[in-house]
């Protein structure tokens, strides 16, 4: 049986919908199925962003830069983040400093912001709290 997601964009039935495709034991042909994937207006992104404290939109992506308390505690974010970004078929950039690690989305394939992004940005929040590396 598919994943089955509302087509309407709002922040609770996206992240609803990425939740329930990273919780299914099928992987995703899409980012989120039955999700918009069409770009988003700036001021939907200004708006979606605008309770996503710290990531900020330019070059047609939104980016954040998390700073923690070790390198690994920054690692094991990542692995966190990938593995999320694996299961729902929407991988970020990821750069990876001493202590930091910067995240970029964008939706490669359609040239700009779309729900997906800011579903993982939400994603990647709740991520970044859990602070020891696995």
């Amino acid at each position: 049986m598919g994943l089955v997601c509302h087509d309407d964009f709002n922040r609770s039935s996206i992240y609803h919908c990425l939740l329930l495709a990273a919780n299914s034991n099928e992987k995703s042909t899409e980012s989120v199925k039955g999700t918009d994937m069409s770009i988003l207006s700036i001021e939907q992104i200004q708006d979606e962003l605008s309770s996503l404290d710290g990531w900020v939109f330019k070059n047609n992506a939104i980016t954040k830069s998390y700073s923690f308390d070790s390198y690994m505690d920054g690692i094991g974010f990542v692995n966190r983040l990938a593995e999320k970004a694996e299961e729902v078929n929407h991988h970020p950039d990821i750069q990876v400093g001493w202590c930091t690690v910067s995240i970029t989305f964008t939706s490669h394939d359609k040239g700009g912001v779309t729900a997906a992004c800011v579903a993982m940005a939400q994603a990647s929040e709740e991520l970044s709290h859990l602070n020891k590396y696995d």
